[in-house]
């Protein structure tokens, strides 16, 4: 009883964690099934579906076809996702992505303990779970929150370790253990990442030559390639060197190449600002680094943790700057790192109230939240009653509940500035977080669902009027969305060997060739399926369903049919 006690005391260290995990079964589990598979999800799910079907785990697929843009490792998280639930609905396969979500969360917290208070610590958690960006990826089943987990985690522990005396092979395993975690995930923008970040580091500011070039670091590297090699040595004695050397560097290369000058400049102009507004509302407290005061009363012990975060962002983000097809979700995984300065920023100017005894600046900061709040809950309590077609995209009643939530934020805000203590600010970082985690689960959420198009409706009603037991096939192969959502088998046919295989109905996902193929055999149009992500009325993703014709009919007249809209 004592120690239950102790546990959840006021000053127990247990708060901060538990209050992670509570806002993440709020902001992520909650609803994580409300937004129907979108997007790639239905790719890295098709695809693991190949993998447990013919029981290989090291060969990616993607209708037979050898799929050489990523290594396996979140078809693997995905596939136990679906043995551990027996499900490969949205939960089973997204609830990898939350709980790497919250690993990431917990590791952000736990690194910041070890030079802030329990305040920072909190904050920079609370600030990676709830960053515009994070909130978007981290529900779906996608590689990026896998990336970030274990990428993030090798940068942060690492610079922990480090900084804090842990042995030097431990430092340098750990680190690279993970970064080989990151590598199977994501490809080798992990081990280009994590050794940029702290060869930099140790080179050039801390001058610590004699850490970089030791035995620990070579167990380190040593660490990589068992890593690694878990899948590797498998997939090169299977597939070879040229499959092999495709598989690493076949995405990077299209990303990376520049088609257009103009494009480019573009890019480089706007992608800063998009990856500031990704991490918002966090992001706009990092710019109290901006102030001369501010960095002078930075107390020395922090310096070489800011110095480690700061190079690590500066030295990678070219990576993605100069990449013109780079998207902000690319930069994920050092955007734990910003979450921890927020905590420091939080951590310091708490600090320094406590120094000078004045109390205006943290009244006028809680009391302009607590404002801002209230008119976001009463702006939101007023459209959500409106009529249902000048109203929210949403129900009636999460706008209320998101109003209710949203006022109740504003009151607890409003209160914390009449003291700053501890729990005072804990509060306010706690309720603003919850204001803007729900205010997506809520409402933006709801928001995607109207202008989602339901693509699995018209896809089980054409599988619903099929008749029984017929050979469906894909003549060159056929989206992923139509194949998950099917759910029966669909054989890859190519265009060069369609007119010899015996077959009724076909489909493929060309629909801008359909009144050019000539597949060498007589067909009429039967349907057509949006496949797009989003409602549009000139979609790209369509699949064409047709029927082969038994009459004698010429294939040049037969492909001139126009297909149904």
């Amino acid at each position: 009883m004592d120690r239950i006690r102790k546990f959840f005391n006021r000053d127990s260290e247990a708060w901060g964690p538990l209050l992670l995990v509570a806002l993440t079964l709020a902001v992520y589990v909650y609803r994580l099934d409300a937004l129907s598979i979108r997007g790639e999800e239905s790719r890295r799910i098709t695809i693991t579906h190949e993998m447990l079907n013919s029981g290989n785990w090291f060969e990616i697929r993607d209708e037979g076809q050898l799929f050489l843009e990523r290594p396996p490792l979140c078809n693997w998280v995905i596939g136990w996702g679906i043995l551990a639930l027996g499900d490969d609905r949205q939960f089973a396969v997204r609830l990898p992505s939350v709980l790497s979500t919250l690993i990431m969360a917990l590791v952000v917290y736990g690194c910041a303990r070890t030079w802030q208070s329990r305040l920072g610590a909190l904050t920079a958690g609370m600030a990676w779970l709830t960053m515009g960006q994070v909130l978007q990826i981290g529900r779906l089943a996608e590689n990026d929150s896998l990336m970030t987990v274990t990428l993030g985690s090798a940068i942060l522990c690492w610079e922990c370790g480090y900084r804090v005396g842990w042995r030097p092979s431990v430092t340098w395993s750990v680190g690279y253990a993970l970064t080989g975690l990151a590598t199977l995930a994501k490809g080798i923008q992990g081990p280009v990442y994590f050794l940029a970040c702290t060869g930099f580091y140790l080179l050039f500011i801390r001058r610590d030559w004699r850490f970089f070039f030791s035995r620990a670091h070579a167990i380190g590297l040593l660490a990589f390639a068992a890593t690694l090699s878990v899948w590797q040595v498998p997939y090169l004695l299977m597939l070879g060197w040229d499959v092999t050397y495709l598989t690493w560097t076949r995405e990077i290369l299209k990303k990376t190449t520049i088609t257009e000058w103009g494009p480019l400049l573009g890019h480089m102009t706007a992608y800063p600002f998009e990856v500031f507004g990704s991490m918002l509302p966090w992001s706009a407290l990092l710019l109290w680094f901006a102030q001369p005061r501010f960095r002078r009363e930075l107390p020395i012990q922090v310096k070489p943790a800011i110095q480690f975060l700061v190079c690590s962002f500066l030295i990678t983000f070219p990576s993605v700057w100069l990449a013109q097809a780079a998207r902000p979700r690319y930069f994920m995984p050092l955007m734990p790192c910003m979450a921890v300065l927020v905590g420091l920023v939080v951590d310091q100017l708490f600090a320094r109230d406590q120094r000078t005894g004045d109390l205006r600046p943290w009244r006028v900061t809680a009391r302009t939240l607590g404002v801002t709040s209230a008119l976001v809950g009463v702006v939101t309590l007023i459209v959500s009653l409106l009529p249902m077609d000048l109203s929210l995209t949403t129900p009636w009643y999460f706008g209320v509940a998101f109003a209710l939530l949203a006022l109740g934020c504003g009151a607890l805000v409003w209160q914390a500035g009449n003291r700053s203590t501890m729990t005072s600010v804990g509060s306010m970082v706690v309720a603003v977080a919850l204001l803007f985690g729900m205010g997506y689960n809520l409402l933006l959420v709801n928001f995607y669902r109207s202008v989602t198009n339901d693509a699995e409706a018209s896809i089980v009603e054409f599988r619903d009027h099929l008749p029984p037991n017929t050979r469906l096939v894909s003549i060159g192969g056929v989206h992923h969305l139509f194949r998950y959502h099917l759910r029966r088998p669909v054989e890859r046919v190519e265009i060069t060997d369609a007119a010899r295989e015996r077959f009724e109905y076909f489909c493929f996902d060309r629909p801008e060739l359909a009144v050019k193929l000539d597949f060498g055999f007589a067909w009429e149009p039967v349907c057509e399926i949006n496949c797009d992500r989003h409602l549009a009325k000139q979609p790209k993703d369509v699949v064409i369903i047709g029927r082969r014709l038994p009459d004698a009919r010429t294939a040049s007249a037969a492909t001139e049919a126009t297909v149904p809209k």
